[in-house]
């Protein structure tokens, strides 16, 4: 019985024209299905044609064309209706009296008017969900992520290996570890 060789890494050779034509109709389906925003998926194949030489290699006028035929080649879905004005209408009884109870105790309040107005402007029908996403989990300048700092509080107080604590900010951003360091004195 003979056994085949591993393949390595080199002998596996793929055209990158195929691969960004398979990636252009990935996100053509995306966009279809109303998953993606025309022009996030759009930029984000034209970013990525840049950055792996493509545009250089076979000119943006192919690339243009590879976009478009991948577009071209799928129905956007139809919007679909309004909601009745129940808008909990099709989901399961004990689910839509969840969210019943909760809308009712729920009070916007405590959401400052500029972040409540860009909320409601992300829940609308032209944003897409991945769009919404980016936006919501974007980090602001000099803000650190709370894994960061959950981390930084356990290495502190749980662990209480200050020197570990030294090293794992070293590699850090100045702004970074002001951050981390204020939140700990807290």
């Amino acid at each position: 019985m003979q056994q085949s060789a591993p393949v390595r890494q080199q002998d596996v050779c793929i055209d990158p024209v195929v691969v960004f034509t398979l990636r252009a109709k990935a996100r053509a389906r995306l966009y279809a299905t109303g998953e993606i925003d025309l022009h996030v998926a759009v930029d984000e194949l034209q970013e990525a044609a840049e950055a792996n030489g493509l545009v250089a290699a076979i000119g943006q006028d192919r690339i243009q064309l590879i976009m478009a035929v991948a577009f071209g080649a799928v129905r956007v879905a139809e919007k679909p209706a309004p909601l009745p004005d129940d808008q909990y209408e099709g989901l399961s009884s004990t689910f839509a009296e969840a969210c019943r109870k909760a809308d009712a105790t729920w009070h916007p309040q405590h959401i400052r008017p500029a972040r409540r107005e860009r909320l409601r402007l992300l829940m609308g029908d032209d944003v897409s969900i991945e769009r919404a996403w980016h936006e919501l989990n974007e980090r602001a300048p000099g803000t650190v992520p709370l894994a960061t700092l959950h981390a930084a509080e356990y290495l502190a107080f749980q662990q209480d290996d200050l020197q570990r604590l030294k090293n794992w900010l070293a590699p850090r951003s100045p702004e970074e570890v002001a951050a981390i360091r204020k939140h700990l004195s807290k």
